[in-house]
């Protein structure tokens, strides 16, 4: 699962980063679309991310 999160959170950074270059060129179109996309991939990469955390207790420390 971690493996699924680190790739969908790298393909979120290519989203954003391939936006602000579309929207400094000055297709503000596409770069809304890529950053929705990267949105939306951020979003669905947080669910195998969180999983372990908040299901498993994985990195939490008992207080």
């Amino acid at each position: 699962m971690a493996l699924v999160h680190a790739i969908a959170m790298d393909a979120t950074l290519a989203l954003f980063v391939t936006a602000l270059v579309k929207r400094r060129r000055g297709d503000r179109r596409t770069a809304r679309r890529l950053a929705l996309a990267g949105t939306a991939t951020a979003g669905a990469g947080a669910y195998p991310g969180g999983h372990p955390v908040f299901r498993m207790g994985v990195g939490v420390e008992g207080r």
